[in-house]
């Protein structure tokens, strides 16, 4: 049964004449506010105590809140029947703005508690009581017998009033803009047969103020109250002479003060890195939340109420494996679907490993079902061979060698799989509408859909219900995947110095601190699962059969383990009886051991890269992109670019001589070039090569050293250099030969001869002579 209720006073209930609200639509969906539409006669007594923005509009379904909202509108008919427009209170989020602040460096925990956070600061309501005074309340003239109203703000007292004769105040509201006042009863000796004075309610209001002045206290020993019945005189007649001061203190529901108060709930949604960077920049709350968080990194939000307390959660999966199931010819009654035909397969040929040797020369052979389905390669679904035809489609296992397993991998997708990105919705029967024990449907559920005709078996999460209170057929069930995971977020400054990004780590007590409030918010928000004991063992489920169900934590004598993917894991969470424990992630302020051996260890830091790796005695970094960048082993230090090892630094030893040990730049053969380069100017977006070593046909056209700036020998002796296009001075040295006069003879006639040799000069050098 559904009932409706506006600031906790019951609006709607079944069968009553008076509480009566009609076509009604409730709309709730995965990620959004939600809405709730009625029309609401003028018989009922609520019609006129709805307000905008700050009535809260509630709906139950057998106990259980399903939606909680404000009205945004309120539109009257001729008839005077008011049409009412809620929309839910995740809308709440709309009423703060995100000034302009850089996040780096945030945990997803940390940047959503920040953002609610300024959030709960924007929308907290100030401390105002409404005093409203007794109608009956009578007295002599205020110059003989008076009240006054204080109240204090710091250090300064405020008076609303002072000597006013009771019958002035007589049904009258006064607010005072403060969590507690004063009021003060004075009498004289005279005799008198009035009521005197007491006080009806004190309530939290939103109002305006009434006026007050700059005042003092009278001096008397205030009573201290919580109770608004003990501030009252005496009454027909009061006492004489009284000099009555009380001071009270209201206590405030934490509703009235923080009315769109959100307390960060369950994070589970992680980032790659553990760090993310995001700008707020004059957004509201709720578009910061979508845009920089879920529209980003998937998962859901979910609100939650305890008590008084709203907290919003922001997981990656809903938590409950809903036992119902709807099937179609029972309570499936109709549905729509935004699958394309070309993406349905009735007829399945799986292919598994590559094999090592092929029947056919030139041809690639895989694993094959023929060995267990009677020579037969491929499964079929003869319900659905009806509905679309025979449609054939290959579909690849390349892990899966044995056939056996992978036919049922086939099987899995035919029925299942291959629906995974199908959206549906349905007009179905909520089976708990005949039968209280049945499950009822819950946003977020994940429920079995079973349609034969179609071949399909699979659990969808439930994205969107529509709910008319009233006439239960026209509901609808929105099932499928909903927003998919975005990409995280990436660095995109590479050159920021890893000093400069260890320095941007929070403090090892906050990574500790929040971890711990994402482990309280996690446990303490359980609020479905199935425990199972059996002889040997206690499971915890998203179902109470372990064949079905996905979600399993297992406590045995061999250890604890919790597993993602069903009853027989994989298990990635364990504590077991040798001692080990597998994690993900383990947070702790500080762990000790007498040695710390890992033969595979993970770890991610905020905002440096990927994860960093230990693995078989090498420390291994890897980036965004799950490729190799570097990695530190007894020998040096390696290094990676986009996948291609290119060289190390470290130490070796002469291949000729052993106890010749040195340290090394080895560049692979793969590596094109060794450079030492200079940032010319600061802020220069590349650095200028001083001096590289190049393959030839690569960098430079020749293999060799290549200097990018001028060499100093500083007067020390090159030796064993061969030059080769050589210039002096800017000019180009020469190359050829010189004639060079040897002998002059006299012949004594008046002539002379002579003979001459020649000089070879190559780049200016001299290199030899001949005749």
């Amino acid at each position: 049964m559904y009932k409706v209720f506006c600031d906790d006073q019951l609006l709607y209930l079944p069968g009553d004449q008076e509480l009566v609200i009609f076509n009604t639509k409730l709309e709730l969906a995965d990620n959004k506010s939600g809405s709730f539409e009625f029309d609401i006669p003028a018989v009922n007594p609520m019609y006129d105590r709805m307000k905008k923005l700050t009535s809260v509009i509630r709906v139950e379904k057998d106990g259980d809140s399903i939606f909680y909202g404000r009205i945004l509108s309120m539109e009257k008919n001729f008839y005077n029947t008011r049409t009412v427009v809620c929309e839910g209170e995740l809308a709440y989020l709309l009423d703060s703005i995100q000034e302009p602040k850089a996040y780096h460096g945030y945990t997803v925990r940390s940047f959503l508690n920040t953002l609610l956070a300024v959030h709960n600061r924007q929308t907290t309501m100030e401390k105002r009581l409404a005093v409203t005074f007794n109608s009956k309340c009578a007295g002599e003239s205020g110059s003989y017998d008076n009240l006054s109203l204080y109240y204090q703000s710091g250090n300064t007292t405020y008076a609303v009033f002072t000597k006013k004769r009771a019958d002035d105040v007589a049904g009258k509201t006064f607010i005072v803009p403060a969590g507690d006042f004063y009021v003060y009863w004075h009498t004289d000796a005279s005799v008198n047969k009035y009521y005197g004075f007491s006080i009806d309610s004190v309530e939290f209001t939103a109002g305006v103020p009434d006026t007050a002045v700059v005042s003092a206290l009278p001096s008397y020993t205030a009573v201290e109250t919580k109770k608004v019945s003990d501030m009252q005189s005496a009454h027909n007649p009061y006492d004489n002479s009284s000099n009555l001061l009380w001071h009270y203190t209201h206590t405030f529901d934490r509703k009235d003060l923080y009315p769109k108060m959100f307390v960060t709930g369950m994070v589970t949604v992680e980032d790659s890195n553990d760090s993310i960077y995001r700008y707020t920049n004059w957004e509201n709350t709720l578009d910061d939340i979508q845009d920089k968080l879920v529209d980003r990194l998937g998962g859901h939000l979910r609100i939650r109420h305890s008590g008084t307390t709203r907290y919003l959660d922001y997981i990656t999966d809903y938590d409950n494996t809903n036992t119902q199931v709807i099937e179609f010819g029972s309570n499936l009654l109709d549905y729509t679907e935004n699958a394309d035909a070309s993406e349905i397969a009735t007829r399945v040929i799986p292919l598994g490993k590559r094999l090592e040797e092929s029947s056919i020369e030139g041809l690639e052979e895989y694993t094959t079902i023929r060995s267990v389905n009677k020579d037969v390669p491929y499964i079929e679904s003869t319900d659905a061979i009806k509905e679309y035809g025979v449609v054939t489609r290959t579909v690849s296992f390349e892990d899966v060698g044995e056939p056996a397993n992978l036919k049922k991998k086939a099987e899995k997708y035919l029925s299942d799989i291959q629906f995974e990105n199908l959206s549906l919705t349905c007009n179905a029967v909520d089976l708990n509408m005949v039968d209280v024990d049945i499950e009822r449907i819950k946003l977020g559920d994940s429920i079995r859909v079973v349609s034969k005709p179609h071949g399909m078996d699979r659990y969808f999460p439930v994205t969107a219900l529509t709910i008319d209170l009233q006439n239960p057929q026209n509901n609808t069930v929105t099932l499928g995947t909903s927003v998919k995971a975005g990409i995280s977020e990436r660095t995109t400054n590479q050159n920021d110095s890893l000093v400069q990004k260890i320095q941007s780590l929070p403090p090892q007590s906050d990574t500790l601190r929040m971890a711990i409030e994402n482990a309280t918010a996690l446990i303490t928000a359980a609020t479905t699962g199935h425990v199972v004991t059996r002889p040997e063992e206690i499971l915890i489920m998203d179902t109470a059969d372990k064949d079905t169900a996905k979600k399993v934590w297992r406590w045995n004598l061999n250890g604890l383990g919790y597993s993602s993917t069903g009853y027989n894991g994989t298990f990635g969470t364990a504590i077991t009886m040798d001692g080990k424990i597998v994690g993900k992630y383990i947070a702790a302020r500080s762990i000790y051991a007498d040695s710390f051996i890992a033969g595979e260890l993970q770890t991610a830091w905020n905002g440096i890269t990927d994860y960093i790796q230990l693995k078989n005695g090498e420390l291994q970094v890897f980036n965004t992109s799950d490729q190799l960048v570097s990695k530190f082993n007894y020998n040096g230090e390696h290094f990676y670019r986009d996948g291609t090892y290119v060289g190390k630094i470290g130490t070796n030893k002469w291949s000729s001589n052993a106890a010749h040990k040195g340290l090394v730049f080895d560049l692979e053969y793969t590596g094109k070039y060794m450079a030492w380069c200079y940032q010319k100017t600061s802020g220069a977006s590349s650095y200028t090569t001083m001096l590289c070593f190049s393959q030839g046909n690569s960098i430079y056209t020749e293999q060799g050293l290549h200097l990018g700036c001028d060499f100093y020998g500083e007067w020390n002796t090159l030796y064993n250099i061969k030059l080769s296009g050589v210039s002096s001075g800017g000019y180009s040295a020469f190359t050829g030969t010189i004639p060079i006069i040897m002998n002059i003879t006299d012949k004594g006639n008046g002539a002379i001869s002579w003979t001459y040799s020649k000089l070879q000069v190559k780049n200016g050098i001299i290199v030899g002579y001949w005749n």
